[in-house]
């Protein structure tokens, strides 16, 4: 029984062991798996130079349901983000709700609808990508694509303006990066403006979080516009360790303490006693025991002469 307890505890460490210390695989970075429930927030900077708006704020995404979405021609599984942005710039509070629409496929933004409150007045807009401009996932350092959507913004009150909008995406290599919410290993996407007019944005999206952990804006000089980072997020995805999600290394290892103790229990088991052999009359109580060694020799028969006839009377 001890031999088994000492077994089942020398597996359970070495077991814990590999968990802690296995090498981290830096594969490819691939689709995040989001859920209702999930959120980002995240610190906000607009740091433009003489940029219509200067300041910092917070901006916090928080996936609420899923939606069938039509734009143009094309219907599309979707996660429903219920969107908060606020920014302070000077003395002035902007504040923007709003919800955005990501295709369930890849994650690509199908539709935005923000409304901008300021001054105590407030405007809705409403912006479409037909079709959505798609995420090539896995993604893998080098990797390039462009895609090309219609955009089209509407505001209350005006008509509709739609544009053409092409856009170039590259895969940089995995970095390591530190924001409010902890250090991340990350993956870089870079997604620039074809026509190189419309300068670049560059998102750091890391398996851990779900989502990009830092993202920053630049004009077509380099000249940084603005950066968000992960200040706090709740993202619920299935751990893998080795390759196997966490909850089936716990089945495992359910199994084979389980298989640990029936062995225990049945080493435990008294042996069935044997039934000795028969003792011969001289073994048994009352009887002087006798040496050990082979039968004595029978005794030696007595000559008797034959009988005759019986002698007659004369």
């Amino acid at each position: 029984m001890f031999g088994g307890m000492r077994f089942l505890a020398l597996f359970v460490v070495t077991f814990f062991t590999v968990l802690a210390f296995a090498p981290a695989v830096r594969a490819d970075m691939g689709k995040p798996s989001w859920s209702i429930g999930d959120y980002w927030e995240y610190t906000t900077t607009l740091a433009a130079p003489g940029g219509p708006v200067q300041g910092t704020g917070k901006f916090r995404l928080d996936v609420v349901g899923t939606d069938s979405v039509t734009v143009g021609a094309a219907t599309y599984s979707t996660f429903r983000g219920r969107l908060a942005i606020n920014v302070t710039s000077g003395s002035v509070t902007y504040n923007l709700p709003g919800e955005a629409w990501f295709r369930e496929s890849d994650l690509a933004v199908v539709k935005i609808q923000i409304t901008v409150e300021a001054f105590g007045q407030s405007a809705t807009s409403t912006i479409t990508f037909d079709p959505p401009q798609g995420i090539q996932w896995p993604l893998s350092a080098g990797s390039t694509w462009s895609a090309t959507s219609s955009v089209t913004v509407s505001v209350t009150g005006g008509q509709p303006v739609t544009a053409p909008s092409s856009s170039e995406f590259r895969v940089e290599s995995n970095t390591q990066v530190t924001v409010p919410a902890g250090t991340f290993d990350t993956t870089p996407l870079r997604a620039s403006d074809a026509s190189g007019e419309g300068g670049y944005t560059v998102s750091h999206f890391s398996p851990a979080a779900g989502n990009a952990v830092r993202a920053q804006t630049f004009d077509n000089q380099d000249q940084e516009q603005g950066t968000i980072e992960l200040a706090k997020y709740n993202y619920r995805a299935a751990s893998y360790i080795l390759g196997l999600p966490i909850w089936l290394w716990l089945v495992l290892l359910l199994v084979v303490v389980v298989a640990i103790i029936a062995v225990a229990i049945w080493r435990r088991k008294p042996a069935q006693p044997m039934m000795p052999p028969s003792s011969p009359p001289s073994q048994q109580a009352g009887w002087p025991p006798q040496a050990e060694g082979p039968p004595p020799p029978p005794p030696p028969q007595q000559f008797q002469p034959p009988r005759g006839p019986p002698p007659t009377q004369p």
